[in-house]
């Protein structure tokens, strides 16, 4: 999340783009059904919201199918079904980053409050919309909770981006724990296939760090696992390991180990993007779906390739 003061752009319902990459990655795509998948690159607007938006998060609705839970900027959380219906789903101070717990319920960082000047939490919200705070920061309030990933052991992990922290705390909100003040505007967040390694976004630094994740949960010093692309906001895993990034300005992207880059999206027609989760379900999970920061449409690109399961 950043403050951002950009006009908001009118854009088409459905766009096709090419992909700029290392590699012409859309060429020869071909499928074994009577259907051919999509081209790789191919860029859909899925739903329109109330509002612009940047969390997302897939999990179970009020009836137990898998839906769609985004976060919409003008106060409330949006269930999205696989058709593209959006429904508000509970109203909530400023949503941003959102995750699914290890208990089937949403984790979501925003504020306490509607007060300007209110701290921000890590609230609970449940598939019927009950919600509560899960952490806050107690004598020291959070300036701007705004990344939360679910680790292999169902703790949290999650960025406070103003004031330059990351923290830990156990699934239920207890223990929280700094787990390092020295990241830049941290931001988004995923761990490795193996959930051995956190890897959390530098967003004004231009950097992603790579945390070793020890036996007990705890987190080991940071090293700079990239710091080629600029403005990364959002990450999630690939399933063969790959990193996913979303960038403010390069868009939708895949990072390879040995830093080679393949762009599904470039950034200006998804309108400064934010965050990308891949599908579950009816949703396809070959599609990466992604916010954005100026407008209300939740896009979604096909990427060709599966993301590993969350939680983990």
């Amino acid at each position: 999340m950043r403050d951002c003061s950009v006009a908001l752009v009118s854009i088409l319902s459905v766009v096709v783009i090419g992909c700029g990459s290392n590699s012409d990655v859309g060429a020869g795509s071909t499928g074994t059904g009577s259907v051919p998948p999509p081209e790789v690159g191919t860029l859909e607007a899925f739903a329109t919201l109330t509002g612009s938006s940047e969390g997302l998060a897939f999990g179970p609705g009020p009836d137990g199918t898998t839906v769609l839970y985004v976060g919409s900027r003008d106060g409330h959380i949006a269930r999205v079904g696989a058709d593209g219906s959006v429904t508000e789903h509970v109203a909530l101070p400023r949503p941003v980053g959102i995750a699914l717990g290890a208990d089937g319920n949403l984790i979501v960082c925003g504020s306490a409050s509607d007060a300007e000047d209110a701290p921000t939490v890590l609230w609970r919200v449940t598939p019927k919309g009950e919600k509560s705070v899960l952490v806050d920061g107690g004598s020291e309030p959070f300036q701007q909770t705004n990344f939360v990933a679910v680790s292999a052991d169902g703790s949290l992990l999650f960025t406070d981006s103003k004031a330059n922290r990351i923290y830990r705390a156990d699934g239920d909100g207890k223990n929280l724990a700094l787990v390092t003040d020295a990241v830049s505007f941290p931001n988004g967040i995923t761990f490795s296939k193996d959930a051995a390694t956190a890897y959390v976004a530098s967003w004004d630094a231009k950097k992603v760090m790579a945390f070793p994740v020890a036996q007990d949960g705890s987190y080991g010093v940071p090293s700079v696992f990239s710091d080629d692309v600029d403005s990364v906001d959002g990450l999630a895993t690939f399933a063969n390991g790959e990193l996913l990034y979303v960038a403010t300005g390069d868009g939708v992207l895949r990072y390879a180990a040995d830093h080679s880059t393949t762009t599904y999206a470039k950034g200006p027609p998804l309108g400064i993007p934010a965050n990308g989760a891949f599908g579950v379900g009816a949703f396809g999970g070959e599609w990466v779906y992604v916010t954005s920061l100026i407008n209300k449409t939740v896009w979604r690109v096909y990427v060709g390739d599966t993301g590993v399961a969350l939680p983990p």
